[in-house]
């Protein structure tokens, strides 16, 4: 059995990926068809990512700039975009996590056996050949 069968489920399912990657850039390049995503409005820190209205620091004055009381330290301040309800395209790794979900493929699986992966690497490269060892 395999130490990796997410990479290997991944691996059978790489022409029908492709096709499906494919499809949608075609759509895109060729048709002007983008995949969007409707959100509600929606306040959008630069480090954090989105966050809860209540997390936002309100400054004074006319065109003031909101910050981010999650993350805000005294040195720095986070700006946090706010962007109403609409209709946003699909950013690419986005697509990307779509087209696995619907292969069924688990991308946090991926990621551990990767780690995996590079651990026995590392423990290889260091002369060590198992756990144990250590």
């Amino acid at each position: 059995m395999s130490s990796c069968p997410e990479h290997d489920k991944m691996k059978s399912l790489r022409v029908e990926s492709q096709t499906v990657g494919n499809f949608i850039d075609w759509l895109s390049q060729v048709e002007h068809v983008h995949l969007c995503l409707h959100d509600e409005d929606q306040y959008v820190c630069e480090e954090c990512g989105v966050i809860t209205q209540e997390e936002v620091r309100y400054a004074r004055g006319l065109g003031a700039e909101m910050s981010c009381r999650k993350c805000r330290t005294n040195e720095v301040k986070n700006l946090v975009e706010f962007r109403p309800e609409g209709y946003y395209p699909y950013h690419y790794n986005r697509i990307e996590s779509l087209i696995a979900k619907f292969l069924e493929i688990d991308l946090t699986k991926i990621d551990n056996e990767k780690r995996a992966m590079l651990d026995g690497l590392r423990a290889h490269n260091a002369g060590i050949t198992s756990i144990s060892d250590v």
